[in-house]
C-alpha cells in the first residue's frame, strides 16, 4: 500500500496477514522523509516479510517472525508487539530508544 492508500483507508479490524520473506508490507519511505507519519489501518498479526517501522503510526499491533528495519526517523508505536523478529537499527540515540522498547515490551513509544 503507498502512503496516501494507507490515510485514506478504513480501519480494518483485527487479522493476520501473512509476509513473503524479502517483502514490505507496507511502503513507507516517502513519509519517513517528509516527517509525516502514516496511520497503519488495522488491528492484529503480520507473520513474515519485512517491514521498516519509520514514518508510520502502529497501533495494536503484533509482528511476527519479521525482518524490522528502522533507519532512525520519525516513528509512534502504541501496543506493538515483535515475536521472533529480527532487527536492524540505524546507529544513534533513537535506535537505541526503540531497542529499549522492543526489550522491555513496553506500551508506547513517539520518536521524532
Amino acid at each position: 500500500m503507498t502512503i496516501s492508500q494507507l490515510n485514506e483507508a478504513p480501519a480494518y479490524g483485527k487479522f493476520v496477514w501473512r509476509g513473503d520473506p524479502g517483502v514490505e508490507m507496507f511502503d513507507l519511505p516517502r513519509a519517513a522523509q517528509s516527517g509525516e507519519l502514516a496511520k497503519i489501518p488495522f488491528s492484529g498479526g503480520i507473520i513474515g516479510g519485512q517491514q521498516t517501522l519509520d514514518g508510520a503510526l502502529w497501533r495494536n499491533v503484533t509482528l511476527i517472525k519479521m525482518h524490522i528495519i528502522y533507519r532512525g526517523g520519525p516513528l509512534m508505536l502504541s501496543n506493538v508487539k515483535f515475536i521472533d523478529c529480527t532487527f536492524t537499527f540505524a546507529r544513534g540515540d533513537n535506535a537505541a530508544v526503540l531497542a529499549n522498547y522492543v526489550a522491555l515490551g513496553s506500551y508506547s513509544l513517539t520518536l521524532s
